[in-house]
């Protein structure tokens, strides 16, 4: 009796969970179709939420001992893709797809296995690990060509071109981008191939090549509303954003800025609704707008917090701190400052660590400690440098002008 009843349970909970399987992909077509069956499919989500995760749970309890369960532990994320990329923390993301990584390798199912480790470099990045990311898409690569997979070696290049532009190699970042493309350009995906003009252009705006990177955006974009992808029309809307703030063309970085806004909230994605409200931040305070850049930071601060998103906390910190020194609080611009470097050197961005370093130096030199700041700003020089920043130029001048100073203060002395 006790068999037949864990018998009955085991198709029971089966059924559950392939149901809610089925609901899952349900809905992520819709959503995938746009427009008003995207929020159609937000919903069912929303509402079958606590049923999807039981049903996750079971299957990943049971997926080392039922190969049926396996499936399903495998199956389960990739049904929702774009549901968990918008809805669930990192840290989720990372279990749900360890326990899928496993049940795919159990089962020899090769193309399942490739996609999770993927997935788990994509979260690790959201969590602000961007090299054991790399670990990750490292491994996807040489999956990959093991395997004669084309369309995967592309994607593993671009996820890996990415996450060497975050981590400060923006020309090994462009030489595998560009490889992406191509292979992309060789397969026909269009979709993929918007992706890689994406990544190319963040690489080259990373290396003050402006104009370029634009007109790659541009291009990332069209196809992005060619092919309905409306989460890679919002996130290359806030890159067009970033270029032209970046070229001083405030408006037109508004505009871009305001339209990511729109559509992160049409999608629900709340890491991208951080990011963009702390973008229109940094054009309202260049507009001198202080007050309103501050509550902007604050909004942005508050949310990459609620969702674990260290990186983005991060970036946020530092912006306050710039708003704090705009205002004359140096004391309070320095504490947001070290909470920046902090955070920049635990998610190994070197490229925020530098800028961090420069700014707290530069308040420091304001309260006095001219020798701190010095130090400070000469560390910064060198992170920036071996990035290949283009912004080390105004560190370099900087310090020539303290020199100048001492030099000056030292001559009266005499």
């Amino acid at each position: 009796m006790i068999l037949a009843a864990n018998a009955d349970w085991r198709i029971a909970q089966l059924r559950h969970c392939r149901y809610y399987e089925k609901v899952l992909r349900n809905a992520n077509r819709l959503f995938e179709q746009g427009g008003a069956a995207l929020q159609a499919g937000l919903n069912i989500y929303d509402a079958e939420l606590a049923n999807i995760e039981s049903a996750q749970g079971w299957a990943a309890a049971q997926s080392a001992t039922d190969a049926e369960a396996a499936r399903l532990c495998s199956e389960l994320p990739d049904a929702g893709n774009y549901f968990f990329d918008l809805r669930q923390h990192p840290r989720e993301r990372v279990r749900w797809r360890e326990a899928a990584l496993a049940a795919a390798r159990a089962l020899g199912n090769r193309a399942a296995e490739a996609v999770h480790l993927s997935n788990l470099g994509i979260a690790h990045e959201a969590l602000g690990a961007p090299e054991r990311a790399s670990e990750y898409y490292a491994e996807r690569l040489v999956f990959a060509r093991k395997m004669g997979d084309r369309h995967g070696e592309g994607i593993a290049l671009n996820q890996l071109g990415g996450v060497l532009a975050a981590l400060g190699h923006p020309r090994k970042a462009i030489d595998l981008c560009e490889q992406s493309l191509d292979i992309a350009l060789e397969v026909g995906d269009r979709r993929d191939e918007g992706i890689a003009l994406g990544s190319l252009g963040i690489a080259y705006a990373s290396l003050n090549e402006l104009p370029r990177a634009i007109e790659l955006y541009e291009l990332r974009l069209q196809i992005a509303r060619e092919v309905n992808d409306r989460r890679g029309e919002a996130i290359v809307s806030g890159n067009l954003g970033n270029a032209y703030y970046e070229s001083k063309e405030l408006q037109r970085a508004r505009e871009s800025y305001e339209r990511a806004l729109s559509v992160y909230r049409e999608l629900g994605d709340q890491r991208g609704e951080a990011i963009a409200l702390g973008n229109l931040g940094n054009v309202l305070s260049d507009l001198n707008e202080i007050a309103a850049a501050r509550t902007l930071y604050e909004e942005a601060l508050a949310i990459s917090q609620s969702i674990g998103d260290r990186r983005s906390e991060g970036g946020f910190l530092g912006n306050l701190g710039l708003i704090y020194a705009a205002m004359g609080d140096d004391r309070k611009a320095i504490e947001c400052f070290d909470h920046r470097i902090e955070f920049a050197r635990e998610t190994g961005h070197r490229r925020g660590e530098g800028f961090a370093q420069f700014n707290k130096s530069l308040a420091l030199h304001r309260l006095g400690e001219t020798a701190t700041a010095r130090d400070l700003a000469e560390s910064a020089l060198s992170i920036l440098e071996q990035i290949e920043a283009p912004y080390s130029k105004v560190v370099r001048e900087r310090l020539d002008e303290w020199q100048i100073a001492q030099n000056q203060k030292m001559t009266l002395h005499r």
